[in-house]
């Protein structure tokens, strides 16, 4: 049971670095739908695999559908599941914006009281990008916020370059270009598999999308 469940957590690990080099397709690929017991009968296992479906279908502009509906018998199954910042950081981008936010502010509290900065902060990000589509004062404010903590450490589940360019997108002006500019840095220091040349085309796309014009 546990050798299927690490599989499974490795197979999420690759999807989420690879997500982060632009292949969203490669990602899709490492995330084949499992039954309970492929995952080793590990509710979060499952859910996690799910969450980085949901991921890269988003980032290949498909449907969402199928995956947040068993996403969501999943946690009607186990509960706990809604309250797992991990997962959250994935799910919340396909909740309703205002409650999506008040889903990790619950969320965010909580970390707060238990010492958990790193997941705290990235919480706090996924915030700033729900708030952003329908309260963009209240998305400055909070990005006012994050803004000098960032340095400190995100969780493994949030690319610190999409952190700063959703910071860049809630502050504007001189703050937003900065954060543009750490978000540019960032992607600038990573290394491309090689042969590279057979991944700079979509390393390219995903960068520009990030940043924005």
């Amino acid at each position: 049971v546990a050798g299927r469940a690490a599989v499974v957590m490795c197979r999420v690990t690759r999807a989420t670095a690879l997500l982060w080099l632009g292949r969203a397709d490669l990602a899709l690929e490492e995330c084949p739908a499992l039954t309970a017991q492929d995952a080793g009968g590990v509710p979060f296992v499952q859910a996690r695999l799910v969450g980085a479906q949901l991921s890269a279908l988003q980032a290949l502009g498909r449907t969402t559908a199928a995956a947040l509906e068993l996403l969501e018998q999943l946690a009607q199954r186990t509960p706990t599941l809604r309250e797992d910042p991990t997962l959250v950081l994935d799910w919340c981008q396909h909740v309703e914006p205002d409650a999506a936010s008040a889903w990790l502010q619950r969320l965010r509290d909580r970390a707060r009281q238990r010492g958990a900065s790193a997941i705290e902060r990235s919480l706090g990000v996924r915030q700033v990008q729900c708030l952003l589509k329908r309260h963009p004062r209240r998305a400055r404010a909070l990005a006012l916020e994050l803004l000098p903590m960032l340095d400190a450490g995100l969780h493994v589940n949030l690319c610190p370059a999409q952190a700063w360019a959703l910071l860049a997108a809630a502050l504007k002006g001189s703050q937003g270009r900065t954060c543009r500019a750490r978000a540019l840095q960032w992607l600038q220091q990573v290394r491309l598999p090689e042969p590279a040349q057979d991944w700079q085309p979509a390393y390219a796309v995903w960068q520009a999308g990030l940043l924005g014009p």
